[in-house]
C-alpha cells in the first residue's frame, strides 16, 4: 500500500494508468512464443553494438540540452521524471521515425510547428488533472479503442460507403463528447485551483516537452544525415564498377559536394547516374557531379 502511495506522489492517476495497460500488454505479449522471440529479436538489435553509438550520442546531446536549460535556471530535478517520460516517448520515437520519413526540410519544420500550437496549452490542462485511478484505469482503454476504430474505418477504402461513413460520424461524435467533458472537468479544476497554482512552475511544466522537442531537433538532422550518407556508401561499397583507387576520393567528394543537404544525399545517386558509370578516374568522378547538375535542373527538383 505504501509503494502505491509513493507511486501517486510521483506519478499521476493518468501515468499511473497507462503504465498499467502497458504492463498488461507485455505480459500478455510474453505469454506468446513467437511475440516473445520477436520482442526478444527487437531487444536484441536495440541494444547490440550497431545501435550503442546512437544510444551513447542521444544521451551525450540530451544530457547536455538538460545541462543548458539547467544553468539557466529553467530546468530542475522535479522535471526529471517529465524529462524521462519526454525521453523515452519522444526522443528515441522521433529518432526512429524519422529515418523513413525525413526527406527535406519540411519534416523538421513540421516538428518545430508542431510544438508552438496552442493546441499544446489545451493538452495540458487536460493532462494537468486526471480522474480517479480506476476511472483512468477505464478511460484510457475505451478512448484508445474508439481511436483504432475510427482510424481502421478512415484507412480501409472498402469501408468508405455510406454506412460506414454514418460509424465514423458516430465515432467522432463520442470522442467529440469524451473530450469535450474532460477538457472541461480540467479547466473547472484548474480554475477552482488557481490560487494554489505556482504559475512558474506550471510555465516549466508546460513548456518543457516543446522546449527539449525543438532543440532535439538539430540532432535528430544530424542523424538523418549522417544514416542517408551511410545508405549511400553501403550502395556505392558494392558497386565493382568504382576502381578503389579512386573510392576514398568518390565519398570525399560526395560529402564536398552535399555537405549538409539532405535532399542531395537522398538524390544524389539517382541524379548523378552513377549507378551506370565506370569510376575510373578523376574526370569520371567530375562527370557524376555534371550529371547531377543537369539533371536538378531538368527534372525540376530541390538542389
Amino acid at each position: 500500500m505504501l509503494k502505491i502511495l509513493a507511486l501517486k506522489n510521483i506519478f499521476s492517476n493518468r501515468e499511473l494508468a497507462v503504465g498499467f495497460w502497458l504492463f498488461v500488454l507485455l505480459l500478455y505479449a510474453l505469454s506468446k512464443k513467437d511475440v516473445r522471440k520477436s520482442l526478444l529479436d527487437v531487444i536484441r538489435i536495440f541494444f547490440s553494438k550497431k545501435f550503442i553509438g546512437w544510444h551513447i550520442s542521444m544521451l551525450l546531446y540530451v544530457s547536455s540540452i538538460i545541462f543548458i536549460l539547467f544553468k539557466i535556471g529553467f530546468w530542475e530535478f522535479r522535471l526529471l521524471k517529465d524529462t524521462i517520460i519526454w525521453y523515452i516517448s519522444v526522443a528515441i520515437v522521433n529518432s526512429i521515425k524519422s529515418i523513413g520519413e525525413a526527406k527535406d526540410m519540411k519534416y523538421f519544420e513540421n516538428i518545430i510547428k508542431d510544438n508552438v500550437k496552442i493546441v499544446i496549452i489545451l493538452e495540458f490542462i487536460i493532462n494537468l488533472y486526471n480522474f480517479s485511478l480506476i476511472c483512468e484505469i477505464i478511460l484510457i482503454p475505451v478512448i484508445s479503442f474508439l481511436y483504432l476504430f475510427k482510424m481502421s474505418f478512415e484507412l480501409k477504402t472498402k469501408y468508405q460507403n455510406e454506412n460506414y461513413k454514418s460509424i465514423i460520424k458516430l465515432l467522432n461524435i463520442i470522442t467529440a463528447v469524451i473530450g469535450i467533458y474532460i477538457l472541461f472537468y480540467s479547466t473547472i479544476k484548474f480554475l477552482s485551483d488557481i490560487k494554489n497554482i505556482v504559475f512558474l512552475d506550471l510555465f516549466k511544466d508546460l513548456i518543457l516537452p516543446s522546449i527539449l522537442s525543438i532543440m532535439f531537433v538539430p540532432y535528430v538532422y544530424l542523424f538523418v544525415l549522417y544514416s542517408t550518407y551511410e545508405k549511400v556508401f553501403i550502395i556505392l561499397k558494392y558497386k565493382k564498377t568504382i576502381d578503389d583507387k579512386y573510392r576514398f576520393l568518390l565519398y570525399f567528394r560526395i560529402i564536398l559536394f552535399c555537405k549538409f543537404n539532405i535532399v542531395k544525399v537522398n538524390n544524389f545517386i539517382n541524379y548523378s547516374k552513377i549507378m551506370y558509370n565506370y569510376i575510373k578516374s578523376k574526370d569520371d568522378i567530375n562527370l557524376l557531379f555534371k550529371n547531377y547538375k543537369t539533371n536538378v535542373i531538368t527534372y525540376n527538383v530541390d538542389k
